[in-house]
C-alpha cells in the first residue's frame, strides 16, 4: 500500500469522513490533491511521528484478507503502541480535515492547511466560510440587530435603500438542483460542462463589498475545474 492511499484511508478512519475520502469516487478524486498537501505539511511538522503512525496503519490495513476501514480497524489501531506514542498526530489529522489547520506538537503554533473553504466542519455547522448558510440572517443563525431599519419604510411604503448595489445570487449555488443553479464548486446542475464564477453564485449577501470573495471563488472554481479535467469527469 502506498503512502497516498494509506493516508486517505487513515484520514477516513480517524475523521469518519468515509464518503468524501473513500466511497464516493467524485469526492475522493477532488480530495486526493488536498490529501497530498495535508500529508506533506503534517510530515514536515511531525517527521518520524507521522511516519510511525502511518506505518502502523499500513501494517494493519495490508493484512490478507484486507480488513474494511471501519470502527473495528480503528480499535485495532488505537491498541497499538505506535498510536499511543503518536496520538498527537492522529488528533491533528482530524483537525486538518475539519478546519484545514492543525497545531504542532507543542500546541503553540497553528499551521495552515491552505484549503480552508474545504473544511469538513462547515456543512455540519451550516455556515460555510464563503457565505453558505442554511440559518436565517447569515452565519450560524446570528439575529437581526434591533437597531436595524425595517425593510419597508412605513411612511412611503417603499424599500429602505440608501447604498450602492452589487448584483448577486442570480445563479445561486447549492446541493439541491431544485433550488440552486450550480453546485458548491460552481458547476451547473443541468449543464455539466458549464461553470459559473462571480457574485451570481452567492447564496446570501456578504456584509461588505464582494470583490475579494468573488476573486476567492474564482480561484476555488478554477481549482475544481482543473481537478475535474485531470480526473476526466
Amino acid at each position: 500500500m502506498d503512502d497516498s492511499t494509506a493516508f486517505l484511508e487513515l484520514s477516513a478512519l480517524l475523521t469518519g469522513l468515509y464518503g468524501p475520502l473513500l466511497t464516493d469516487p467524485e469526492d475522493r478524486a477532488l480530495n486526493q490533491p488536498i490529501a497530498t498537501e495535508y500529508a506533506r505539511r503534517l510530515r514536515g511538522t511531525f517527521g518520524d511521528k507521522f511516519k510511525a503512525l502511518l506505518d502502523a496503519y499500513k501494517a494493519l490495513a495490508t493484512a490478507i484478507p484486507k480488513p474494511p476501514v471501519d470502527d473495528a480497524l480503528l480499535a485495532k489501531l488505537r491498541a497499538t503502541q505506535a498510536f499511543t506514542d503518536n496520538e498527537v498526530v492522529a488528533r491533528q489529522i482530524v483537525n486538518v480535515w475539519y478546519f484545514s489547520q492543525f497545531n504542532d506538537e507543542s500546541g503553540a503554533q497553528l499551521i495552515d492547511g491552505d484549503f480552508f473553504e474545504d473544511g469538513a466542519v462547515w456543512p455540519r455547522i451550516k455556515a460555510h466560510p464563503i457565505g453558505f448558510s442554511t440559518q436565517p440572517h447569515g452565519v450560524m443563525g446570528a439575529a437581526v440587530s434591533p437597531m436595524s431599519k425595517p425593510l419597508i419604510n412605513p411612511q412611503t411604503g417603499r424599500m429602505n435603500w440608501n447604498t450602492a448595489a452589487h448584483i448577486m445570487g442570480t445563479a445561486v449555488m447549492g446541493d439541491d438542483p431544485a433550488d440552486s443553479v450550480v453546485d458548491r464548486w460552481g458547476r451547473a446542475h443541468d449543464v455539466p460542462n458549464l461553470w459559473v464564477v462571480g457574485s451570481s453564485v452567492f447564496p446570501t449577501a456578504s456584509t461588505a463589498n464582494p470583490t475579494l470573495t468573488i476573486a476567492a471563488l474564482t480561484l476555488r472554481t478554477a481549482q475544481a475545474i482543473h481537478r475535474t479535467m485531470r480526473a476526466g469527469a
